[in-house]
């Protein structure tokens, strides 16, 4: 298992950034642990396979970045994903305040 930051978070894919290069070709399992939606509150983790779909080395990151394309969510791990950036847009709305989903919605991958 490895760990990376999650960037660029769709309903269709992700891109994540790791230390070092790890690409596959074929399937892969993501795991995506969201942050609670509002404090005290679970944890919620959703689990898809993805396939790879771009590696490449960022000197400006001095990292890999990795384009993951979904395939297929575990159990409700499509609507739990959709409710996250759904609560990430309202918070941009209200706030009137628009930030990468990337740095309010993180997850290991």
């Amino acid at each position: 298992m490895y760990q990376g930051k999650t960037r660029d978070l769709s309903l269709s894919g992700l891109s994540i950034v790791v230390d070092y290069n790890i690409y596959q070709d074929g399937e892969v399992v993501i795991v995506l642990a969201l942050p609670p939606a509002y404090p005290g509150a679970p944890q919620k983790v959703v689990t898809s396979t993805a396939v790879m779909t771009y590696a490449i080395f960022s000197s400006k990151l001095e990292a890999y970045k990795f384009g993951l394309s979904f395939r297929k969510f575990r159990g409700n791990g499509k609507a739990l994903l959709e409710a996250a950036l759904r609560h990430v847009q309202h918070r941009e709305d209200t706030t009137g305040r628009q930030g990468t989903r990337s740095s309010q919605l993180r997850g290991n991958a």
